[in-house]
């Protein structure tokens, strides 16, 4: 479905503008990136992210060797649209999402059903993470603030869930 989004109450066009400028690594005094997009569309998130992955951003599909986890099962914390969740998952990653962010969770959500991959979407702070002990494979971390006010509190939580001898991809 590339119609209108089913997400009603973010309709707002300057909200949606504010995520795609983080997301495809852009200024924030940067115009609109595509007036013409329904914001929350196939469309809308391809453009994000081919501006993502572009000139400024190349060396992250390297960095997060996204095709280097096919099996792997893989928790993705962070904020934004979920573009190298995706990613991960068209590679074989078992993909769990997990944000204390109903909101984001249903953006991240709509742009994996809109690419046709399977994700699992879990509420939850970067203290208090739900998912089981040594559950995880890979650990993607992709924001400036995630841990808040509590660093050591989080990383614990991380290494935590984490398998012996897996491994942590961070971005900041």
């Amino acid at each position: 479905d590339n119609g209108s989004p089913l997400i009603p109450f973010l309709t707002d066009r300057d909200e949606a503008d504010r995520l795609a400028v983080a997301e495809s690594w852009r200024s924030p005094t940067t115009r609109r990136l595509d007036a013409h997009l329904e914001p929350y569309t196939l469309p809308w998130f391809l453009q994000i992210e081919r501006r993502r992955y572009a000139r400024h951003g190349g060396w992250i599909p390297r960095v997060l060797e996204f095709s280097r986890h096919r099996g792997d099962r893989l928790l993705a914390l962070g904020d934004g649209l979920g573009t190298d969740w995706v990613r991960y998952a068209e590679n074989g990653s078992d993909v769990v999402v997990c944000s204390p962010s109903p909101v984001q969770l249903m953006v991240v959500r709509r742009h994996f059903e809109l690419r046709a991959v399977r994700g699992e979407f879990l509420e939850g702070g970067p203290t208090r993470l739900p998912v089981p002990t040594h559950g995880m494979d890979v650990v993607c971390l992709t924001e400036r603030d995630w841990a808040g006010d509590d660093l050591e509190a989080s990383v614990a939580e991380v290494y935590r869930v984490l398998k012996p001898g897996g491994k942590v991809l961070a971005v900041f």
